[in-house]
């Protein structure tokens, strides 16, 4: 195996232990892993079970945060921002939109730890 490739799960339990990854069902190699189970002797009702089981959501939560948010959002909070802290218009309405994607990265921006990374595809640090 080179260094920092990650190696295919093979045997029964690899696959089983990939398949009930949080929302693993949402991934885009959810397909290829479900043949390699079945080739590999897996029983197809024990297969439903663990994408059933492993499935939490975490893409339609974010999803539904932003419609929250923007249901609550009040248009003239904009407005008083832009006043009250001497920005134009235009910055303000330059404000990123509320979607999926910018919530994920604000979250992301607050809990990524670098540091957490080291030696991950690499040598690890001792």
């Amino acid at each position: 195996m080179e260094d920092g490739a990650r190696s295919e799960p093979t045997n029964l339990s690899e696959i089983e232990a990939l398949l009930q990854r949080p929302d693993f069902v949402m991934e885009p190699k959810c397909w290829e892993t479900i043949l390699k189970y079945i080739t590999a002797g897996g029983k197809p009702q024990h297969l439903i079970e663990c994408l059933s089981d492993s499935y939490v959501g975490y893409a339609q939560m974010a999803s539904l945060v932003c419609k929250w948010l923007k249901l609550v959002e009040d248009p003239s909070d904009n407005e008083v921002a832009a006043s009250g802290a001497g920005m134009s218009q235009a910055a303000a309405s330059q404000q990123q939109p509320l979607d999926e994607l910018t919530f994920l990265k604000e979250i992301t921006q607050q809990r990524f730890d670098p540091g957490q990374l080291s030696g991950v595809g690499g040598t690890p640090k001792l």
